[in-house]
């Protein structure tokens, strides 16, 4: 099994690029903030990439610092430079969700929308406009 669930803020702009073939991709690092075995914070930047149309929606709608939360599978790929074998280990992206409203000078706001799903056949961004705010005294447990 090969899942990976993380959430952290971007720690730059998203750059949206293209392989020679023209397939859009774009990477980027999470900072996720950890407690280590004597309690102390400690903070991880895993290296993430996402594909298609999933890393288009990726990149016109996340900027630094924006908290998302990502699904995805681990992929290690070997590569040489400069007669020198390197590894890369990446999570590729087949899912993320903001979880925190748009910041506006300092403030807190309502996100535009409420969940970006994609698993490179489809993405879907669902509007908040008409729907209600639903508080833990609406729900039945």
């Amino acid at each position: 099994m090969n899942i990976v669930i993380i959430s952290g803020r971007t720690t730059r702009d998203i750059e949206l690029k293209k392989t020679a073939q023209g397939t859009s991709y774009c990477r980027f690092t999470l900072a996720i903030n950890r407690k280590d075995s004597n309690g102390e914070s400690r903070t991880e930047f895993p290296s993430c990439i996402a594909w298609g149309k999933l890393s288009e929606t990726i990149a016109k709608y996340v900027s630094k610092g924006t908290q998302i939360g990502i699904v995805g599978r681990v992929q290690t790929s070997s590569y040489e430079t400069d007669g020198q074998k390197r590894t890369d280990t990446s999570i590729v992206v087949e899912r993320f969700e903001f979880l925190e409203g748009k910041k506006e000078e300092g403030k807190k706001e309502k996100a535009d929308f409420i969940q970006v799903i994609g698993s490179g056949h489809s993405e879907s961004l669902i509007p908040i406009d008409g729907f209600e705010e639903i508080t833990d005294l609406d729900l039945p447990y």
